[in-house]
């Protein structure tokens, strides 16, 4: 269940943290996303809310795809009438750091690492069309043009490449297809869908998703054996158990009650421990299994982008808050959030996006004010009385 090559996962963490200080993405054309939308990713957390079939998982849907298509996965039949059919091609938009991508020589000419330091914002522009995904050779050297001097393209092309143009936007293109940044983002996802239940190795469903989506997906059958790998790990894996008990330090601080976790030596049970006494999971309430999941997820995988699909379900507004609270302090992923309730939305240190579909397309706006927060406390039907309960008084 967890991924393999965890220093080459870290190396790719470390890379986007070092590379980034702010994000703004920009997708287009890709699901109920026709027009050009733009949204800020700045803080660890990314909160994307909006009614029903407005368009959320959409926006876990793009971030899936662009995380993760080193995985070489093929769009299936279910995506393809998504895309535009004139190009078939979703777009997307990094806004990346130019001063950090400088000193990292992202570019292999001095000249063009002399340009872009102390630059702020540069919009990297890439496309995803079938397995291929790839920088916009064109739309970046449109951006390009903004920051290179008049003559300095043919000295960069002839210093870097074999060959060069005549033209400044043919070497443009030819220097924009030099920017190899990518792979500096394809740090990978672990998508948790709404649908959340533990069921035992030999009664697996065939899927907890309507379609397919890239990355990783937790599989809820493998959850008992995950655990007991964990908490019994082989005499190569035993930092392992330290994942467990991070595990079990989530489900304590967010029930603000000691928690330990063990699992029956024939994966036919997971034994939750509570102030000394032992109940079967199943005895419990629905609630702490999803913590469960939701903690074996998010903690279980490390220097990853977690998409998770309405968390509250089945949690305490106040274990909801725990949640987040622990996954800013502990937690070394990302994470993009859709959800409807107010205790989330309402988290510290996040970005929070309103999605709003007019029956043909979905628009992306950010809640940034006062005003925009009565907006989206509307669109989704909450009233003053929700809060202070003036329908009792």
């Amino acid at each position: 269940m967890f991924p393999r090559k965890a220093e080459r996962r870290e190396d790719r963490f470390q890379q986007l943290v070092q590379l980034v200080t702010v994000l703004r993405f920009k997708i287009e054309n890709f699901r109920s996303f026709r027009a050009s939308q733009e949204l800020s990713f700045e803080s660890k957390f990314l909160i994307v809310t909006g009614r029903n079939n407005s368009g959320k998982t959409n926006v876990l849907r793009a971030f899936a795809s662009i995380f993760n298509r080193f995985d070489s996965r093929e769009f299936s039949a279910f995506d393809e009438w998504l895309f535009d059919k004139a190009n078939r091609k979703f777009l997307f938009s990094l806004f990346v750091d130019a001063d950090a991508m400088s000193q990292q020589r992202v570019w292999r000419n001095a000249v063009v690492q002399g340009i872009f330091r102390h630059t702020p914002l540069l919009e990297v522009p890439f496309f995803v069309d079938g397995q291929q995904v790839a920088i916009d050779a064109p739309r970046l050297a449109q951006v390009l043009s903004s920051f290179i001097p008049h003559g300095f393209e043919e000295e960069i092309a002839r210093s870097t490449f074999t060959s060069w143009y005549q033209s400044r936007q043919e070497n443009l293109i030819h220097i924009a297809s030099d920017f190899n940044v990518l792979h500096k983002f394809q740090i990978g996802t672990i998508y948790v869908p709404s649908f959340r239940h533990i069921t035992l190795p030999d009664v697996a469903l065939q899927s907890f998703v309507s379609a397919s989506i890239p990355g990783n997906i937790i599989s809820f059958h493998n959850i008992v054996g995950t655990l007991q790998n964990l908490d019994r790990p082989a005499p190569s894996s035993l930092s392992d158990k330290e994942r467990l008990l991070k595990i079990e330090a989530f489900l304590s601080f967010c029930l603000e009650k000691d928690v330990k976790i063990e699992v029956a030596h024939d994966r036919s049970a997971v034994y939750i421990i509570q102030d000394n006494i032992v109940r079967n999971l199943n005895s419990l309430g629905t609630g702490i299994e999803q913590l469960l999941i939701i903690g074996t997820a998010s903690i279980g995988f490390e220097n990853s982008m977690i998409l998770l699909e309405e968390p509250e379900l089945h949690l305490h507004p106040r274990a909801q808050r725990r949640m987040l609270a622990y996954f800013d302090e502990h937690s070394r992923n990302r994470f993009v959030i859709s959800t409807h309730s107010s205790a989330i939305i309402d988290a510290e240190k996040s970005d929070v996006v309103h999605i709003v579909n007019d029956g043909v397309e979905s628009f992306i706006s950010s809640v940034k004010v006062k005003q925009d927060r009565y907006g989206l406390i509307d669109d989704l039907g909450y009233r003053p009385s929700d809060i202070v309960q003036s329908n009792f008084i």
